[in-house]
C-alpha cells in the first residue's frame, strides 16, 4: 500500500482553494469522445468480438470526435505476486492502439478496467493495483499531455465507501510519483453511477483532476435482453415518457451541480443501449442523453463504438442509421 506519509503530503494543505478553482483540469480538452470497448478489457487471451482495428481510429479521425477512451484489463497480464510486473507484450498491444489514436490527433483516456479481484477483495489486491499504476504511469510518462489516465472503472461490491476512496487515492499517489501534472479521471461508488458522484474522494491540492460517471438509466431499458446482465430475453421495454425524459434533465442538472460545487470538470464516460434493442428505440434515448448532458457542460463518451452497444457498423464501415446525428458527430474530412 502507498505510504500514508506520501499520500498525505500529496493530498494536503492549502488546497481547499484549489478545489474550487475554475482553472482545475484546464488541459482537459475532451468535448466529444467515444469508447473503444470490448477490445482490450476482455479476459486474458479471450475475444469479445472486437479485436484492435486501425480502421476504427481512421473513421473516428475523420469526425469532430476529439477523444477515445481505451479500457484495459491490466490485471490479467501481471501476476498476483510482487513486483506485479506487467508483460511487455501487453504493453506493446496497448501502445499500438494509443499510437493509432495519436496519429489521428485524438486525445486518449487510458484506464484500469475489470479488475474483478480488486472489487471483491480490496485488502488483498490494493498493492497490486498501486503497482500496476506505478508501472503504467512510468511507461507513459513521456507521452503527450493529451493522454489522460482514468484510475479505475466502476468501483463496486467490497470496493465501496471509504475503502474505495483509500484505494483510489493509493492509485493516484502512484501516478503522481512520475506524472505530477497529467490529467487523472476519477469516478465514484455504485459502478460510477451518477448517484456515486458525491463519493468521489477529495483530492485537495491537485488541480489536474476530472470527475466521471456512467449513465445507463433506466437500466431496464438500456440493458434489456442482455443475458450477461441477468435480463429476461422476452421482455420489450420502451422509453420516452414525460417522466423519463424529465429524469434525464434532472440528472444532467445533478452532474452540473456537482461540477459547480467541486470546481472540477464532470465527464460522462459511458452511456448507451444494448444492441438487441431496435435502433428506433436506441437513437432517441442516445440523442436526449447526449444533448442534455452537453447542454449542462458535461462532455460525453458513448459505449462502445462497434460492439455490444454499437454506434458504428464494422461490416459497412458506416455509422448506424440515426446514430451520427444522435451523437452530434460531424464528418470533418
Amino acid at each position: 500500500m502507498i505510504s500514508t506519509m506520501f499520500r498525505s503530503t500529496l493530498l494536503s494543505t492549502a488546497c481547499a482553494l484549489t478545489a474550487l478553482s475554475a482553472a482545475n483540469a484546464a488541459g482537459f480538452e475532451t468535448k466529444k469522445c467515444i469508447n473503444i470497448g470490448n477490445t482490450l478489457e476482455a479476459p486474458r487471451d479471450a475475444s469479445w468480438g472486437n479485436a484492435p482495428d486501425r480502421r476504427y481510429f481512421t473513421a473516428i479521425g475523420k469526425t469532430n470526435i476529439d477523444t477515445v477512451r481505451i479500457p484495459v484489463r491490466w490485471s490479467a497480464y501481471a501476476p498476483d505476486e510482487t513486483p506485479y510486473t506487467i508483460e511487455q507484450d501487453w504493453f506493446d498491444t496497448v501502445d499500438e492502439m494509443i499510437g493509432w489514436a495519436l496519429e489521428e490527433d485524438l486525445n486518449v483516456i487510458l484506464n484500469i478496467h475489470h479488475f474483478d479481484e480488486l472489487y471483491e477483495n480490496p485488502a488483498d489486491y490494493d498493492d497490486k493495483f498501486a503497482a500496476l499504476w506505478r508501472q503504467v504511469a512510468d511507461h507513459y510518462k513521456e507521452y503527450p499531455d493529451s493522454l489522460y489516465f482514468e484510475i479505475l472503472n466502476e468501483p463496486r461490491d467490497a470496493l465501496s465507501g471509504e475503502v474505495m476512496q483509500d484505494v483510489l487515492l493509493d492509485g493516484l499517489a502512484a501516478i503522481r510519483e512520475t506524472n505530477p501534472e497529467r490529467i487523472v479521471i476519477i469516478g465514484g461508488d455504485e459502478w460510477n453511477s451518477i448517484r456515486g458522484l458525491p463519493s468521489i474522494p477529495e483530492t485537495p491540492g491537485d488541480e489536474n483532476i476530472v470527475h466521471t460517471f456512467h449513465y445507463y438509466d433506466p437500466h431496464e431499458f438500456t440493458h434489456q435482453k442482455a443475458p450477461w446482465a441477468g435480463m429476461p430475453l422476452d421482455r420489450d421495454v420502451d422509453w420516452g415518457t414525460e417522466e423519463e425524459r424529465q429524469q434525464v434533465i434532472d440528472d444532467a442538472a445533478t452532474a452540473k451541480a456537482h461540477g459547480d460545487k467541486t470546481g472540477y470538470p464532470v465527464f460522462l464516460g459511458e452511456y448507451g443501449v444494448y444492441d438487441q434493442v431496435p435502433l428506433e428505440k436506441r437513437v432517441p434515448w442516445t440523442a436526449m442523453v447526449r444533448e442534455t448532458m452537453e447542454e449542462a457542460g458535461v462532455s460525453t463518451c458513448p459505449w462502445a463504438f462497434a460492439n455490444t452497444f454499437p454506434v458504428w457498423d464494422r461490416e459497412t464501415e458506416e455509422w448506424l442509421p440515426g446514430m451520427k446525428d444522435a451523437l452530434g458527430v460531424v464528418e470533418t474530412e
